[in-house]
């Protein structure tokens, strides 16, 4: 359970990333964000289906669920304060919400784990 809950929550953090991408506009004019440019729409989708399929192909279904609900609720958060402090996101937006998403598929992987065996 230990090193597939590493490989899912490390796959599911990052294929999240492009759909912020695609449909948060940059905060700044000058940031790599701008220089980079948005992903598209369809390869955002495909890259959060491998993150989905990871995370429900690892993991218990009951621990994929969890972790999907406390991730995106968190990351609902902060892309609201981004959006309103920041008016988009950045690069230190985008690494806070792969942080909060690993932590999350840890966590709950952890929850779990502790349930059922002990």
């Amino acid at each position: 359970l230990a090193f597939a809950c590493m490989v899912a929550a490390a796959v599911f953090s990052r294929s999240v990333l492009p759909m912020v991408m695609a449909k948060l506009p940059p905060a700044r004019d000058d940031g790599l964000a701008r220089d980079a440019g948005p992903p598209t729409l369809q390869g955002a989708v495909i890259a959060l289906g491998i993150g989905a399929f990871a995370l429900f192909t690892l993991l218990p279904p009951s621990v994929a669920l969890a972790a999907l609900v406390v991730g995106s609720v968190m990351a609902a958060l902060i892309l609201l304060w981004a959006y309103r402090r920041l008016g988009g996101q950045t690069g230190d937006v985008l690494g806070a919400l792969q942080q909060v998403f690993e932590i999350a598929v840890l966590s709950a992987a952890a929850g779990w784990s502790s349930v059922f065996y002990e």
